[in-house]
């Protein structure tokens, strides 16, 4: 009989998939009490071969789809668009996910089921 995999080693093998290939996987959801394991975890995150931007629920839409640049725009004297997280090579990570609202967890939710 093959003895399961602990919480912090299926942990571990998802950062892996991730860390191959995070567009094609989707993104993966990880929750942990605050305390050493969610510290050890973040750690890991930190050594991904891709940047990893973090978002915060309360993030407004422009700045996680990108939007029209107001400023930019009035210097430009045209129409200047600013790329949000979203439209950026990074991998998202969504520090507080409890506190994230409804609609903001579909919004996400969407980003995950695009095709790249």
């Amino acid at each position: 009989m093959i003895d399961p995999l602990t919480s912090w080693e299926r942990a571990e093998l998802a950062l892996r998939c991730l860390s191959v290939d995070p567009w094609g996987l989707g993104g993966i959801w990880v929750r942990a009490r605050h305390g050493a394991a969610r510290t050890a975890f973040r750690a890991v995150t930190g050594a991904l071969p891709h940047p990893v931007a973090q978002i915060h629920p309360n993030m407004d839409d422009t700045a996680l789809y990108g939007g029209v640049d107001v400023s930019a725009t009035l210097a430009a004297g045209q129409l200047q668009h600013s790329r949000g997280l979203a439209d950026q090579s990074s991998v998202l990570e969504l520090t507080m996910g409890e506190r994230t609202t409804a609609a903001f967890g579909a919004r996400l939710a969407g980003l995950m089921d695009q095709e790249t």
